[in-house]
């Protein structure tokens, strides 16, 4: 007897164990996205008495796409509830980098297949819905089929099987289905714990129940419908034992108005004048910092702008004396940081221009190309167009990570902060008089150190102390890069000019320091085969006063 109660004792606490895995890794609180009017979603789980594997999440990838998975793992207990944290775990993993359903329910297929010797698996219904536009784009690994109730009051049944079940054999290319969800369209989800509850008569609830159930509710809240259904299941089932778990996810899309929109897509237009592009560029930092996993990208934004817009401001309106308007719009969806820059100038396509031949010295190489080389070689996607006689170039760059919204609109209107929706063209504002260029010597060294930022604004202080310097006999610099957050081909052009006039003079210029972007930069335009780098000022010092 006493080994009897042991065992039951050691059932109830794996029960309790896998209990609390459960509860443990499934968002619970409600509202989900308070801020967030384009949807509305809730979830519940009623374990049974026997711990399932059912699981459900919900989460923004972005600030225009939300994910969403519902899946029921098979067996029971704390094997089951760890099965079921591992899915959940690398379901939110993959989707941080991968827009792809088919892709991320692969990926966890594959991964959950190593090393599978109990044949364990879950049914998986994964959805990828951007907020914007409605487009809901999904995967369904042998799950139940979803309810789409369109908001004429029609329902629909989405039986399309895009895979088999997740986790007992790898390999297996999943595919995925797309779906036009409009405002007033409501997508109910749910593990067969709901349609295979049984009552004593041994009958199951089934799809026509349910369907009877929202039918019914179709005025009522997403939090409400589901309770109905909680109410109706178990009223079915009476006093028979609840043997599975029941688990329901609903979403009820309301759409985006136009200025949703357009308060969470950057626009501005600015004058062709080389003095407004810092003013956008500071303007378009604020406007991706929203995003935690955009941070890293702003130097290498800011490069893109300032060769990019350079270039219209410099040759897209020749023999033109007149004031033009440049538009410049960015998004971050789907993954990516989205800049577009359009102009009214003459036709020119950057993209047919060939790349520099950076195996040339510098006094051989033709002047200008650099910028959009840089720009093409730093970014995912760079493409052009020529629409209603405007130029057109649209340049991506990938999200490092998973996207986290720091901040909404609202937040930065209370905040103080300048409104980064649509605003009007920005003025004609003077540059600063003087760059912040520090210059110290140390021994017969000239340590010449740039602020901030290597660019359009900065470059003509940097190459007046620069060549400066070498004019008064100066034969030993080092161009410190340690504090420019960014260098585009504008500052890069003053480096190689820099390297020419001091070689010329028979002196040696190094280059010292710089971040991943200003690397990156001098790597792919040559400049380290025409200058010597060093990784720290005290090398760079050193390698300074070597015989050239």
């Amino acid at each position: 007897m006493a080994l009897v109660e042991a065992a039951k004792t050691r059932m109830q606490e794996e029960l309790n164990v896998g209990r609390d895995i459960q509860r443990s890794m499934l968002p619970r609180v409600f509202p989900a996205f308070p801020d967030r009017k384009e949807l509305e979603l809730y979830a519940v789980l009623e374990p049974a008495s026997e711990i399932g594997g059912d699981l459900y999440d919900f989460f923004l990838v972005d600030q225009h796409r939300l994910c969403f998975v519902i899946g029921d793992v098979s067996g029971n207990g704390v094997p089951a509830a760890l099965f079921m944290a591992m899915t959940k775990i690398m379901v939110k993993t993959r989707a941080a980098s991968d827009p792809s359903p088919a892709s991320i329910v692969t990926h966890v297929n594959d991964a959950l297949s190593a090393e599978n010797d109990s044949c364990m698996f879950v049914t998986l219904y994964l959805g990828i819905l951007n907020l914007r536009d409605g487009t809901l784009v999904t995967t369904n690994a042998g799950h139940n089929p979803p309810l789409l109730k369109r908001r004429n009051g029609a329902f629909e049944w989405l039986t399309a099987q895009d895979g088999p079940l997740v986790g007992p054999m790898a390999g297996i290319a999943f595919k995925e289905s797309t779906i036009q969800l409009e405002p007033g369209d409501e997508l109910f989800l749910y593990t067969d714990g709901v349609t295979e509850a049984d009552n004593r008569r041994r009958e199951l609830f089934g799809k026509d129940r349910l369907k009877m159930v929202l039918r019914k509710s179709q005025a009522l809240s997403v939090v409400d419908r589901l309770g109905e259904v909680m109410l109706a299941v178990k009223a079915f089932a009476g006093d028979a034992p609840q043997a599975d778990d029941i688990t329901m996810l609903g979403l009820r899309y309301h759409g985006m108005t136009p200025s949703d929109v357009a308060t969470r897509v950057f626009r501005q237009t600015m004058p062709n004048q080389l003095e407004a592009i810092p003013v956008l560029q500071i303007a378009f930092e604020e406007y991706v910092a929203q995003w935690e996993d955009a941070k890293p990208l702003i130097p290498t934004l800011n490069m893109a702008l300032d060769d990019l817009l350079n270039n219209v401001v410099q040759y897209a309106f020749p023999n033109d004396p007149t004031e033009h308007h440049i538009d410049v719009e960015g998004d971050v969806q789907d993954g990516y940081v989205i800049l577009t820059i359009a102009d009214d100038g003459i036709p020119f396509n950057p993209l047919s221009a060939a790349p520099p031949d950076l195996s040339l010295l510098l006094h051989e190489r033709e002047i200008g190309g650099l910028g959009i080389h840089l720009v093409r070689s730093m970014f995912d996607e760079v493409t052009y167009h020529r629409n209603v006689g405007r130029n057109v170039l649209t340049v991506k760059k990938k999200l490092v990570a998973k996207s986290f919204v720091l901040g909404h609109r609202d937040d930065h209107k209370k905040s103080g902060k300048s409104d980064v929706g649509k605003q009007p063209p920005l003025p004609h504002q003077p540059m600063d008089e003087g760059t912040d260029v520090d210059s110290v010597r140390r021994g017969a060294v000239m340590i010449v150190t740039p602020q901030d930022r290597f660019d359009t604004n900065s470059a003509p202080e940097v190459e007046r102390i620069v060549l400066g310097h070498i004019q008064r006999g100066e034969r030993r610099i080092v161009l410190d890069l340690s504090n420019i957050s960014y260098i585009s081909s504008i500052g890069l052009r003053v480096i190689l000019k820099a390297v020419m006039v001091m070689t010329e003079a028979g002196g040696r210029l190094v280059l010292s320091g710089g971040n991943e972007q200003v690397r990156t930069v001098l790597q792919l335009s040559g400049a380290l085969m025409m200058s010597l780098h060093a990784s720290t000022l005290e090398e760079a010092h050193s390698k300074v006063q070597e015989a050239g």
